[in-house]
C-alpha cells in the first residue's frame, strides 16, 4: 500500500513540474502582450496628437476656380487640421462628389501633412429633355442639372425619353452611341435626336435643315448598322449638294431595302 502511495505522489509531483513551466510561459506571454498593447496605445496617442501629422496643405488638380473654392470651403468648415493618418478620404470624396459639376474624385495622402485631390469635371456631351426640363448629359450617360437657364450650350438635344420608360437606359445608351458615331464621321450639325414611343429615331440637322429617319426599330440598330447608315446619308447629301436649285428636307434611311426615300424642295419653285 505504501509503495502505491509513493508512486502516486511521484506522479503528482511530475505533473506539477510539467504544468509549472507552462504557467510561467503563459504569464510571460500575457505580460509581453500587455506591454506591446501599451506601447501601441502610446504610439497611437503620440501620432494622433502630433502637429507633424496635421493636414496643412491641400493640392487640387483639375476643375475650375469655382470647384476649387468649393473644395476649400469644405475643408475650412470641417476637415482642416485633422490628423492625416486617421483622415477618412472616402467620406471627403463623398462630400465633394455631391457637387453636380464634379464627375470623379481621387484623394491621395502625401505624408506628413499634404492631401492631393484630383478632380475630373463633368463635361456636357448633350442635353436631354425630361419632364419638360433640360439636363446635361455626359458621354457615359450620367445626367446632371443645369444651374441656370442661360447656360444651355450649343449641344445636341435628346428628346422623347422619360426615366419611367422601360427601355430608358438602353435607348439612352444607343442615343449617345449614335451621336458619338456622327461626330467621329465629322457630322456635328445635329440639333436634335428624337426617339418616338415606337422606337423610331429621327435626327434633325442644322445648316442645312434636314430631318433624317435613321431607323424605325432602334432595338435592331447596332454600331455597324449605324455606321453604314451614316455612310449612306453622307453619299446622299454629297450627291444633292451638287444641285443648288434643289433643297433636301427629309431623308428616310430605313424605309426601303438598300435605298432611301428623299423629299426635296425646289428652291426656284
Amino acid at each position: 500500500m505504501r509503495k502505491k502511495k509513493k508512486k502516486k505522489n511521484k506522479e503528482n509531483d511530475t505533473k506539477k513540474n510539467v504544468i509549472r513551466p507552462w504557467l510561467f510561459f503563459i504569464c510571460i506571454g500575457i505580460l509581453i502582450t500587455a506591454l506591446i498593447s501599451l506601447g501601441l496605445l502610446e504610439l497611437y496617442k503620440c501620432i494622433s496628437e502630433s502637429d507633424r501629422f496635421r493636414i496643412k496643405k491641400i493640392i487640387i488638380h483639375g476643375g475650375e476656380k469655382q470647384i476649387k473654392e468649393y473644395i476649400k470651403r469644405i475643408f475650412r468648415l470641417k476637415e482642416i487640421d485633422k490628423n492625416i493618418i486617421l483622415f477618412d478620404e472616402d467620406e471627403l470624396k463623398r462630400k465633394i462628389e455631391m457637387n453636380p459639376d464634379i464627375k470623379t474624385v481621387k484623394i491621395k495622402k502625401k505624408f506628413p501633412d499634404t492631401l492631393i485631390i484630383d478632380i475630373q469635371k463633368e463635361i456636357p456631351f448633350a442635353l436631354i429633355v425630361m419632364e419638360n426640363n433640360f439636363f446635361y448629359l455626359d458621354s457615359d450617360g450620367n445626367i446632371f442639372k443645369i444651374k441656370k437657364h442661360d447656360e444651355y450650350a450649343d449641344l445636341p438635344i435628346i428628346t422623347g425619353l422619360e426615366p419611367t420608360d422601360p427601355n430608358f437606359n438602353l435607348w439612352l445608351k444607343k442615343s449617345i452611341e449614335i451621336i458619338s458615331l456622327f461626330f467621329k464621321k465629322g457630322i456635328d450639325r445635329i440639333s436634335e435626336l428624337h426617339i418616338t414611343k415606337y422606337g423610331s429615331i429621327h435626327i434633325y440637322f442644322t445648316n442645312p435643315r434636314i430631318e433624317v429617319v435613321l431607323t424605325h426599330q432602334i432595338e435592331y440598330l447596332d454600331q455597324n448598322r449605324t455606321i453604314k447608315k451614316i455612310q449612306e446619308l453622307t453619299k446622299i447629301l454629297n450627291y444633292f449638294a451638287n444641285y443648288a436649285q434643289i433643297k433636301t428636307i427629309f431623308i428616310d434611311l430605313d424605309c426601303i431595302k438598300n435605298g432611301a426615300v428623299v423629299r426635296l424642295e425646289n428652291i426656284n419653285g
